[in-house]
């Protein structure tokens, strides 16, 4: 038998699931290496917005790539954390309704 309560949370969840792919989109986290040599910066859906590279390190490929690695990983590592927090906002919201 299907369950009539899911499908109405189903029904629910759909508009905080747009708000909260909206919110991630305008957030803004920037991961830095190197004393600030290398800085990436992502939107809370962890997509890449802007970097930013010292010109002293601009030279040195191998170098520039592993801070490029590390300012990308740690901006989405903060990425997920804003994740994280947009859907435990969403779960209690929707758990207080209920």
């Amino acid at each position: 038998m299907f369950n009539l309560d899911l499908l109405k949370d189903i029904g629910r969840m759909k508009p905080k699931m747009d708000e909260m792919q909206s919110n991630l989109s305008k957030k803004k986290v920037t991961g830095s290496v190197g004393g600030g040599m290398v800085e990436v910066t992502c939107n809370g859906k962890k997509e890449v917005c802007d970097i930013k590279i010292d010109p002293e390190v601009a030279g040195n490929v191998k170098i520039l790539r592993d801070l490029l690695l590390s300012a990308i990983s740690d901006a989405q590592k903060k990425a997920d954390k804003i994740f994280i927090e947009e859907m435990s906002k969403m779960a209690s919201s929707l758990l207080a309704k209920k």
